[in-house]
């Protein structure tokens, strides 16, 4: 006898819809995950910003060290003070901005001599750091940089940011920390500019600038109670708030109090 196989008929069962309460549990139990997921996501930013900003500020920190290698201070000390650069009455822009805690434009320099002071030499009077102690291959000493590199060149733009300024109205090269959010700045919306195909272009949402500090004191650092190097990042709340209730600042001693 030959099987054939039949398919039997269909049976159908009646559909029920949700009612409004188990919509309402629906929505709601999708709400929480939805928060949960937002939560998780935001945690990992911070978390991913809080690693970068350690590996950057290590970059910095060996390149402030190498600088102290070849020359034998650190950056802003000994002959390398602005005093000692151009000369303690010395009320000029340039001096303000070689001296501002922001400026991290020296680890970018190559070991170029300047004609600062416009007088067709290059030699220590004209007050450029660089000419003060220029690398001398038969020693292995002097300034020899550029010993940092960064991918996106970046210009602070002083006048429009909310920093604490030394009569500097000009810009100077920056690093901004990881910590970007968006700031209204007394001046205007921009702090940050970028450099994008020859053309400066501003940062609507940018991370405060790295502080290089030969005169850091902070309470909370017990290596810099009194006195210390440090490079400081404002931390994830872009303030500068050291030795307080709020303090989240991130700190990398360079030497230590004494």
């Amino acid at each position: 006898m030959k099987n054939t196989l039949r398919t039997p008929y269909p049976t159908y069962k009646r559909q029920q819809g949700f009612t409004l309460l188990e919509l309402l549990v629906v929505v709601s139990v999708l709400a929480s995950l939805a928060g949960i997921a937002a939560v998780a996501m935001d945690g990992y930013e911070q978390d991913a910003q809080e690693q970068l900003v350690h590996v950057e500020m290590k970059r910095i920190a060996n390149a402030i060290y190498r600088f102290k290698e070849d020359t034998g201070y650190f950056p802003k000390e000994g002959m390398f003070t602005a005093d000692n650069l151009f000369g303690a009455s010395d009320s000029s822009t340039t001096k303000s901005k070689y001296e501002h805690q922001n400026n991290l434009g020296w680890l970018l320099s190559a070991p170029e001599l300047y004609d600062t002071n416009g007088d067709n030499d290059t030699d220590s009077s004209d007050g450029d750091p660089r000419n003060r102690l220029p690398w001398n291959h038969s020693t292995g000493r002097g300034w020899n940089g550029p010993y940092l590199t960064i991918e996106s060149k970046q210009l602070l733009s002083t006048q429009d940011c909310d920093l604490s300024v030394t009569g500097s109205n000009n810009s100077f090269d920056a690093i901004a920390d990881p910590f970007e959010r968006k700031k209204t700045y007394s001046g205007s919306d921009s702090c940050f500019l970028v450099l994008d195909e020859g053309n400066w272009v501003s940062r609507e949402f940018a991370g405060m600038p790295y502080r290089y500090d030969t005169n850091y004191k902070d309470s909370n650092v017990s290596e810099c109670t009194s006195s210390c190097i440090a490079l400081i990042s404002a931390g994830k709340n872009s303030e500068f708030n050291e030795a307080t209730a709020t303090d989240d600042d991130i700190v990398i001693v360079l030497r230590s109090d004494g």
